[in-house]
């Protein structure tokens, strides 16, 4: 099993295990879900038989007290007159009646006055008692022609508790008010309707009628039957249009609590009967099922997950002792095949001599005597001695340090098969010292070169290897800087033209700034680039130094995120000025601070950047360090840190440390480092202070000219179609008509055929096909003196003497350029049309 399958097993077990625990979670939380769904509609359910089984229950109770009403209505009315019934039998049969209906607390009738003249709560005969005031004996006074009727809930004088009336009439329909019979219905009845079992401890049942106004209401909430249902949603929107339904309230009229409330309509009262249940009470055991569930689940994935682990640091070790047996097992093999290599391709002659007689060598030792290979074994070995007796002698000689266990070596002459001599290094080893006739291994070398020329081979080699890899360097660097500028050139190009398309105000165009910014930096790195390969200069530039190293300090501490290493920047705002390039003396101390973040490595540690100000005997100095809690470096790596291409990582991780010294060498500054292993580490920069400012030329400095009365003509020149294409449309956007071309060759054919209309050349000085020096030439050997801007990826050191002063007809433009820049040196170079040079 190779390091690669155990990772791909850890890969695919992160994989399942994820998968597995993700499935798991997913199920838990829809079976959750579903539960509760569940348990919602077995709530709705049960509710909507609740209050199906209160609306039937409370509608015979009401059929049966009206009927029974209207049975004492019609045994009074044979007498004409209440008067004239005998009131002992009145009670008594009154009392007959109330026995058969429980939920009815009491009957009793009441006179055209308002008096309570027969009530069965009370021994006969009973206390005349006024009602007079009551709502539903007014109810009755101001509408005779009513018949059955239901009260509101009224507190009862007599027993004290809460009852609400079935009443008829004594009279008949059209006659006088002659005085009503009622049915006392106890409200505390409906307590046992419903047990707390039954619609839970916060559940509720009521009675109200169709006008809204509350008959039953328990259990009790204080004030509730001075509540008024009428503005209610079950009344406002679904009682009227159906006879009974189950719906959900969010904050319901009694107690702004979340309910699953159903109702019934009576068919033959006016009365809707209501269940309402609290949605706490319906959810917390589906709650206490969930929070079950989930700590189970939570459990099985802790379980699966430290398993996993388990597994994972098990398949871990497996990996790496795998990956040091497959690093051993490879140096291994590659030691036998450097071997070959040494033994087959060596640059000396190797043998195993046994007995003077030669049993094997390797192809070079042949051929150095003038043979084949293999065409001298079995040959004595003193066949290729110039002098017999030297082979005698380095025999015997030989032979006896080989038998005391040493190694025997010597100068000794030699000759081809030809008979030509040659001077050779000898040396020769025992097998096996204890039985050196068993044979030995000789190694013979024709020193003649080396004797004669290996110094100078040597250092011509040497001269002539870092010259090349200078150049191949310098050749790369200015090639990549040069076509990455031409994209930066699109880059820049897009950006500008956004911009202007944009409105001001819209948040895209700070974006676009950042975008802008970012090209200018990365055209920075170009024109460093370029100076490494030879085709640029530094540009000195008058900074303070906290300016210069902020927005190197604001990258290395966004870099380091939260790996626990604390960047600070510590420069004073009096500190004098530096002059530097401020591109390369960023990348250097950049350099330095990403070997100091590395060197603290995944542990917590600091990085300080502090600058202070020294004096000295060759004037003000400013000194920047860097230091870090890092691992510290020993002597030998301190000796070498500055060395060309030393590292300790590696390659290809920018500047390193002898880049860094010649950049400050260039700020005419020195650089030094303290460190010690196990300890911080100092990097200091001594700078020379400054007071003057230097600026490199811009175009700004050139004397400009009348700007143009009409839309010129430009005659745009590049081998790039991206960049052709872009800066095609910045020219346009700019008010200039543009003609392209995509080399010199084809610009020159368009000018000769449209050169009276052509105001300006806009020429690249690098492409492949008659570079824009070569046209810019031709064209003044031909008598033209058309305005040009050339331009170019390289720097300004590579503007062409030969048409660079030209009385401001030709002005050099560095790539890549901002819209801004171009229509700078385009209103410097250009004339009015009427007063040009043709």
């Amino acid at each position: 099993m190779t390091a690669c399958t155990i990772q791909k097993i850890k890969t695919n077990l992160r994989l399942f295990v994820g998968i597995t625990l993700f499935a798991v979670i997913a199920l838990s939380v829809w079976d959750i879900y579903s539960g509760r769904r569940e348990t919602m509609t077995q709530a709705e359910r049960q509710s909507a038989d609740y209050a199906r089984i209160l609306a039937e229950h409370t509608e015979s109770a009401f059929a049966e007290a009206s009927g029974m009403l209207r049975e004492t209505v019609h045994d009074i009315s044979l007498k004409r007159n209440y008067e004239k019934v005998d009131p002992l039998g009145l009670y008594q049969e009154l009392q007959r009646q109330l026995k058969s209906t429980p939920q009815v607390g009491a009957l009793f009738l009441v006179n055209r006055n308002g008096e309570m003249f027969t009530n069965t709560q009370e021994q006969f005969p009973p206390s005349t008692r006024s009602v007079a005031d009551r709502d539903y004996f007014k109810h009755y006074l101001n509408h005779p022609d009513a018949d059955v009727t239901i009260g509101k809930p009224v507190m009862s004088r007599l027993v004290n508790r809460w009852r609400f009336n079935l009443m008829r009439p004594l009279n008949k329909p059209g006659q006088a008010f002659n005085g009503l019979i009622a049915a006392a219905f106890e409200v505390d009845y409906y307590k046992r309707f419903l047990s707390q079992t039954s619609i839970g401890p916060r559940g509720r049942i009521l009675l109200v009628r169709n006008d809204g106004a509350p008959l039953v209401i328990q259990p009790y909430v204080e004030n509730a039957y001075q509540t008024d249902f009428k503005n209610s949603r079950i009344f406002q929107d679904v009682l009227f249009q159906k006879e009974s339904g189950t719906y959900h309230i969010v904050k319901s009229t009694l107690d702004n609590a979340n309910r699953i409330i159903s109702y019934n309509r009576l068919t033959r009262f006016p009365i809707v009967a209501i269940v309402s249940l609290h949605e706490q009470d319906v959810l917390t055991p589906w709650v206490h099922r969930s929070v079950i569930q989930s700590a189970l689940t939570l459990g099985l994935c802790l379980l699966v997950f430290m398993l996993t682990r388990a597994m994972l640091r098990h398949l871990d070790t497996l990996q790496t002792t795998q990956t040091e047996l497959d690093e051993r097992t490879s140096l291994l093999a590659a030691s036998v095949h450097e071997q070959r290599i040494i033994l087959n391709n060596v640059s000396v002659g190797i043998g195993f001599i046994k007995n003077r007689t030669i049993q094997w060598t390797n192809a070079l030792h042949d051929t150095m005597f003038g043979y084949e290979p293999g065409q001298t074994r079995g040959m004595n070995t003193c066949l290729f001695y110039a002098d017999t007796g030297e082979c005698q002698r380095i025999g015997n000689e030989g032979y006896k340090e080989l038998s005391n266990g040493g190694m025997f070596s010597a100068e000794v002459t030699m000759k081809r098969v030809d008979g030509t001599h040659f001077p050779c290094f000898l040396a020769g080893q025992a097998v096996d010292p204890a039985k050196p006739d068993n044979g030995s291994i000789w190694v013979i070398q024709d020193i003649s070169e080396i004797k004669r020329g290996e110094a100078e081979r040597l250092s011509l080699l040497e001269q002539v290897q870092h010259a090349r890899h200078l150049e191949n360097i310098g050749t790369l660097a200015g090639g990549v800087a040069h076509d990455f500028n031409n994209l930066l050139m699109v880059i820049q190009g897009a950006v500008d033209l956004s911009k202007m398309k944009l409105q001001p105000q819209s948040p895209v165009q700070t974006y676009l700034e950042k975008i802008s910014v970012a090209t200018q930096h990365a055209a920075d790195l170009c024109h460093k680039m370029l100076l490494y390969s030879g085709h640029g200069m530094y540009r000195f530039v008058k900074m303070h130094p906290k300016t210069l190293l902020a927005p190197v300090y604001d990258q290395v501490r966004a870099s380091v995120g939260s790996t626990g290493v604390v960047v600070s920047l510590h420069i004073p705002d009096d500190l004098p000025h530096i002059k530097a390039d401020p591109i390369q003396l960023r990348q250097a101390v950049t350099s330095v601070l990403n070997n100091a973040v590395e060197a603290i490595g995944n542990q917590p540690g600091t990085v300080a950047i502090r600058g202070y100000c020294e004096v000295a005997a060759t004037g003000n100095k400013v000194v920047l360090e860097v230091a870090d809690s890092g691992c510290g470096m020993d002597e030998d790596t301190l000796q070498r840190v500055f060395d060309p291409f030393f590292s300790t990582k590696f390659t290809g991780r920018g500047l390193d440390m002898a880049a860094v010294s010649g950049v400050v060498k260039a700020l005419k500054g020195t650089i030094s480092i303290q460190s010690h292993p196990g300890e911080c580490t100092v990097v200091r920069f001594v700078l020379p202070a400054c007071s003057e400012e230097v600026m490199p030329a811009t175009i700004e400095d050139m004397p400009k000219r009348h700007e143009l009365t009409d839309r010129p003509t430009i005659l745009f020149v590049d081998d790039d179609e991206m960049l052709k294409e872009m800066t095609g449309n910045l020219l346009d956007a700019l008010g200039y008509s543009v003609i392209s071309a995509g080399n010199g060759r084809e610009a020159l054919q368009i000018y000769t055929a449209q050169g009276h209309s052509i105001d300006l050349l806009l020429l690249d000085m690098t492409m492949s096909e008659m570079d824009g020096t070569e046209v810019l030439n031709e064209l003044r050997k031909r008598g033209s003196r058309v305005p040009a801007l050339l331009s170019s990826g390289y720097s300004r050191d590579d503007f062409p003497a030969a048409v660079a002063d030209e009385e401001g007809l030709v002005i050099f433009i560095q790539k890549p350029y901002t819209i801004e820049s171009l229509k700078t040196a385009l209103d410097k170079v250009l004339v009015p049309v009427a007063s040009r040079p043709s």
